[in-house]
């Protein structure tokens, strides 16, 4: 079903309704963000894992489930860059409050260039949903949903004993 718009003063348009929009979000929108955390705390758990022998299965699921994730995202390159930022902020707030690392300024630097990139050259993206402009409560509470499914996934996909 297309949007139903209906004319507004000097000629511009202003949507009315429309059967994709919850709480005036897009739903793909809405998909985005709860699958954001999925991915990004997936894929920290993956990587982070994948160091432990003992660990290897859960690493494994946990990538499959990243995988999952970013498939589902009708915005892949926005989430992949998404969690870029996320990394590459968290890998400077490290750098900042604790002693120098090589191995985790490599990790910053790795994130951080293809984030400033991407800004330097993507700059009007064309994106199948348009972006809020103010981040509100149902964004805060659909994050910690995601959040807190994210948990109740890991314990599902846990190795058994």
């Amino acid at each position: 079903m297309e949007n139903l718009v209906s004319p507004t003063v000097k000629g511009t348009r202003k949507k009315s309704f429309s059967s994709k929009r919850l709480f005036s979000r897009d739903l793909n929108y809405l998909r985005d963000v709860s699958l954001f955390w999925v991915f990004i705390i997936s894929s920290i758990v993956a990587v982070s894992a994948s160091f432990s022998p003992p660990n290897r299965h859960l690493a494994i699921r946990c990538a499959v489930l990243a995988l999952l994730a970013i498939l589902l995202a009708k915005e892949r390159l926005l989430m992949f860059l998404g969690g870029l930022g996320f990394c590459a902020v968290q890998g400077a707030i490290w750098l900042a409050i604790r002693p120098w690392s090589w191995p985790m300024f490599t990790v910053t630097t790795m994130t951080g260039i293809p984030l400033l990139l991407a800004n330097r050259y993507w700059r009007k993206p064309k994106l199948a949903y348009e972006l809020p402009d103010e981040f509100g409560a149902v964004d805060m509470l659909l994050t910690f949903a995601s959040i807190s499914a994210t948990i109740f996934l890991f314990y599902l996909i846990r190795p058994h004993e």
